[in-house]
């Protein structure tokens, strides 16, 4: 595997993090490509984002119409995930938690996101 410049700058202290993380990136293997030849170590979305990759493309119109079914509040659902995921990041960037409870908060955020279940707490 060739190694990108952002490994150089992953020896150097350099942590690496996609800053716009959608469902694309998760079921096209993208996210996963970035991770093993990119030295990508975290990914973060903000709402703001997010309301972009719901207004464009089709990725979450199947899960959207299902929440919507449901009467569920989808952005206050996907808003409280986002924060959830940053805070465990700010933490981890501030020496409170480590970076593998940092990737476990953020991964268990995505699949929440993702898979809907958050929704139901809403």
């Amino acid at each position: 595997m060739a190694r990108s410049r952002l490994h150089e700058l992953s020896e150097h202290g350099v942590s690496v993090w996609v800053d716009s993380l959608s469902r694309e990136m998760l079921e096209t293997g993208e996210l996963a490509r970035l991770i093993e030849e990119d030295a990508v170590v975290g990914v973060t979305s903000n709402p703001t984002i997010f309301e972009k990759a719901l207004a464009t493309g089709d990725w979450y119109d199947d899960q959207l119409r299902a929440e919507l079914d449901r009467e569920v509040d989808v952005v206050v659902a996907a808003r409280a995930l986002v924060h959830a995921a940053t805070g465990a990041r700010i933490a981890w960037a501030n020496g409170l938690l480590s970076e593998e409870a940092c990737r476990a908060a953020v991964e268990a955020c995505v699949r929440l996101m993702f898979s809907g279940i958050a929704s139901r707490a809403s």
